[in-house]
């Protein structure tokens, strides 16, 4: 969903905006270039920076990702019964993530002002 919404870019600007280990980019690439979802080609501006993209099969499954997305989402709101609910928790998980290269990059890929 990260490369569907900013493009192709390298591993390590969409290491930026993932929510995972650090060494976890680079694996997970791999692997979904292995599947044929992503494509790792040269950037035409760098030849020496390679950049990751979605293939076009890797695009055919943001539908279905959306779909996880908005359902998981529906869960949650059913379970959340005001706004100081959802005020609550997000104060709770920012609290837990103080501090973290995840709060960052959830920052980062949200655009949220710290």
């Amino acid at each position: 969903t990260i490369l569907n919404s900013y493009g192709a870019m390298s591993v390590k600007e969409l290491g930026n905006l993932l929510i995972c280990e650090k060494k976890s980019p680079s694996r997970l690439v791999q692997s979904l270039i292995k599947k044929k979802l992503l494509i790792k080609k040269v950037d035409e501006t760098d030849k020496r920076v390679s950049l990751i993209e979605l293939t076009a099969q890797g695009k055919k499954l943001i539908p279905e990702i959306n779909a996880a997305n908005e359902k998981f989402n529906r869960i949650i709101e059913k379970k959340i019964h005001n706004s100081n609910q959802a005020d609550e928790l997000i104060d709770i998980l920012q609290e837990y993530l103080e501090g973290t290269d995840s709060l960052s990059k959830i920052h980062r890929r949200y655009d949220i002002d710290k």
